[in-house]
């Protein structure tokens, strides 16, 4: 969705140009050692709402993480798709993964007008604190 603020965020937060090519902004993130990574690995969806999300399966995130063992957070973009889709899927995650902080943060979906740029910007800032 091109009124998706992801990219702006991640722009402000991490000095990632939001009008440089798609390929060229995963590159910078990856070069800042920031992984995306879905929740769910394949889904039916009618939509952008996530509220319209069908028949999604489970990401290996634990397979991701054997592999990228450095991973010190998780992100997970809004409360109501990936927050909701993370608990559900990953249920004893803290305790199998006690030294990973998991960290909800507010939507950058257009849907989530009620929280402003600015703040979201702020929230999103707290990633810092893991690349140090």
């Amino acid at each position: 969705n091109p009124q998706n603020k992801f990219w702006r965020i991640m722009g402000a937060v991490l000095g990632i140009g939001a009008d440089l090519p798609y390929c060229r902004r995963v590159e910078e993130i990856k070069r800042r050692h920031v992984a995306l990574w879905d929740v769910a690995s394949e889904c039916r969806r009618d939509g952008s709402s996530d509220s319209s999300i069908r028949d999604a399966v489970k990401n290996d995130i634990g397979g991701f993480i054997v592999a990228n063992p450095s991973v010190r957070a998780i992100f997970l973009n809004g409360s109501t798709g990936a927050g909701k889709m993370f608990s559900r899927f990953f249920k004893d995650f803290g305790s199998a993964y006690p030294d990973i902080d998991v960290l909800v943060m507010p939507s950058t979906s257009p849907a989530n007008a009620a929280v402003s740029l600015s703040a979201k910007i702020e929230s999103w800032s707290a990633l810092l604190r893991y690349l140090e």
